[in-house]
């Protein structure tokens, strides 16, 4: 196990090393540890900064380390073995939390470290660690009934999977379109790197010409240097209708449903924790101190911008009319004629 390249503590994650192989036994014998390390931890009589939160805080950070290096190759990585170990492990992850926030030994471990005597001895950091660690209880549940704390989980793990699904399909209505350009001169203005891309993305996939899909690197340039109006166009419509009933592969991918379901689980989770929406739940960690508070920042924020903003899109248009003979500007127009 100590060849696991997800449990080596080195500054930096060595991504080259590792292998799907390496995920799950580096995920439970994390889990593992760290459920053998608290049980150690809250058999102590005296507990302090240094025995006891310290520690604490090390367990969840070598956890965030091995899994955030997991969730970004994922991300970065996509394929169906991949896909489906990390399917296998985040519930492992999402129950292991749940324990740990609905641990009522542990809530009043670090509550009786706060209304000890040495807490006015600590510094400002430490206070604050403290304090946002028994509010985050608070906010998880931890003085609901046993029924309650086991719909809560029920209700976090299906969130969990809900995010993962979204995000499996909005990647997949990435992957999945492409735009087929077998005349060069359909391809002035783009930088050299992005058509030989499409050369070989076409060729790879035994097609003539060029092949345009929508990561970022290609769809960046298309909007920004294509000359070509067709093809920006047929980019930005795909691009901002991915996974969703609309555009040239409405439902396929379709995340409506899933977006639903998300926000319903979000509502039910507030409810159940004591807050009447998910907005306000999420700003008991925030500055903000209500929902009302952003609203009345954003439309504030609106309201001073729109003068200015009007203002640029109007040279916009008298520049693209004055330079190009261009009459109507459209959403895929804007960043072509801004650079």
């Amino acid at each position: 196990m100590l060849k696991n390249p997800l449990l080596k503590k080195d500054a930096l994650p060595l991504f080259k090393n590792i292998q799907n192989k390496h995920i799950e036994p580096a995920v439970d014998a994390i889990l593992q540890k760290n459920r053998l390390a608290l049980k150690k931890l809250l058999k102590q009589k005296h507990l302090t900064w240094d025995n006891f939160m310290l520690p604490l805080s090390k367990m969840s950070d070598e956890l965030h380390r091995m899994w955030s290096s997991v969730s970004h190759l994922n991300s970065v990585m996509d394929s169906e073995a991949l896909r489906k170990i990390y399917e296998r492990c985040l519930p492992k992850i999402v129950r292991y939390e749940a324990e740990l926030d609905h641990n009522t030994e542990l809530y009043r471990a670090i509550g009786s470290i706060k209304s000890s005597a040495q807490f006015k001895h600590f510094n400002a950091q430490q206070r604050r660690i403290i304090s946002h660690y028994l509010r985050d209880f608070k906010l998880a549940g931890i003085t609901l009934s046993v029924e309650k704390k086991k719909e809560l989980m029920k209700l976090e793990e299906n969130l969990s999977q809900l995010a993962t699904q979204f995000s499996n399909h909005l990647l997949d209505a990435t992957d999945s379109w492409h735009y087929q350009i077998t005349n060069k001169n359909d391809l002035a203005g783009l930088p050299t790197h992005i058509i030989e891309k499409a050369k070989v993305a076409a060729q790879g996939k035994r097609k003539k010409g060029w092949l345009f899909g929508l990561d970022m690197p290609t769809y960046q340039s298309v909007m920004l240097y294509a000359e070509n109006q067709k093809l920006r166009k047929n980019l930005y419509v795909a691009y901002v209708t991915r996974a969703s009933e609309l555009g040239p592969n409405a439902k396929q991918f379709d995340n409506t449903k899933i977006i639903e379901e998300i926000l319903s689980a979000r509502l039910q989770i507030a409810r159940l924790v004591g807050f009447q929406n998910f907005a306000d739940y999420s700003l008991a960690t925030k500055m903000a101190k209500n929902s009302n508070e952003v609203l009345g920042f954003l439309n504030h924020l609106s309201q001073r911008s729109s003068p200015a903003a009007k203002k640029e899109v109007s040279a916009l248009k008298q520049f693209a009319k004055k330079q190009f003979g261009v009459t109507q500007l459209n959403a895929w127009d804007i960043p072509y004629y801004s650079e």
